[in-house]
């Protein structure tokens, strides 16, 4: 059975007439980013209609509600609701051993040919490595979403060892193609849409990451799981090409 930590409290700080912003205490014995991922995904269980929506950064956890309809206290009704169902294991979305099927796995074809690739030569060359045994281990890493942002749909995914890590580019991109895989520091990300960007890039997958005519615009949630998996550039365009293609999380 998962292991299961008594759920410290967070601290309540308003920041407009219906947001609060959820921290936690820096003696609290869990990561606050584990704190933030568990309620995030409690609430997503919940549906509570007292929260308009919930933001999840690294360190904290937004609430947003309708001050005409809901106070503070209704929120925090809710809170401790999802506060028990984080203690009793229901929902423990960690990328470590004994997690629960119920946390989603994404895996994701993805490109690293030199044409949809070109930062991937130089970033194996800063990592050392030759660019079939950069692609292996970066194929073989499991990655957790951290949180969304910087664009639609954009996830932040923890897990990159140490010796993948590179910087962002010195310039960035004023174009950057939707589905490419990108590395920043200490973050593996992809980008849902076109957009400028400064990460530097080693592959690109034909999925469908941002779709605002979907009830859940976004592929990903915190909390969320991804591997990729390497295919050929001719099966990249095949799956591009193919009408209605779409990966389904395990």
């Amino acid at each position: 059975m998962p292991e299961t930590h008594p759920p410290f409290l967070p601290v309540w700080q308003p920041f407009t007439e219906g947001g609060v912003l959820l921290t936690w205490p820096a003696d609290d014995t869990v990561p606050t980013g584990q704190r933030v991922t568990q309620l995030s995904r409690a609430l997503e269980l919940l549906e509570p209609p007292q929260i308009l929506e919930w933001v999840a950064g690294l360190d904290s956890l937004a609430l947003l509600y309708n001050p005409l309809q809901f106070r503070p206290a209704d929120l925090e009704r809710v809170i401790h609701q999802a506060l028990h169902l984080e203690l009793v294991g229901l929902e423990l979305p960690t990328a470590r051993a004994g997690e629960p099927l119920s946390v989603p796995l994404h895996t994701l074809p993805t490109c690293y040919h030199p044409s949809l690739a070109p930062d991937l030569l130089e970033v194996a060359q800063r990592c050392d490595l030759s660019v079939e045994a950069f692609i292996r281990q970066h194929t073989a890493c499991r990655f957790e979403v951290a949180l969304l942002g910087f664009a639609p749909g954009f996830a932040y995914l923890e897990g990159l060892p140490q010796h993948l890590q590179v910087p962002r580019r010195v310039s960035p991109r004023v174009r950057v193609p939707a589905g490419s895989v990108a590395l920043g520091g200490a973050y593996c990300g992809i980008y849902p849409l076109e957009s400028a960007g400064g990460w530097q890039l080693i592959g690109r997958t034909p999925l469908t990451l941002f779709d605002p005519r979907l009830e859940r615009p976004s592929r990903f949630a915190v909390g969320d799981r991804v591997c990729f998996e390497a295919i050929a550039l001719e099966d990249y365009h095949a799956l591009l090409q193919s009408p209605g293609f779409e990966e389904a999380p395990t």
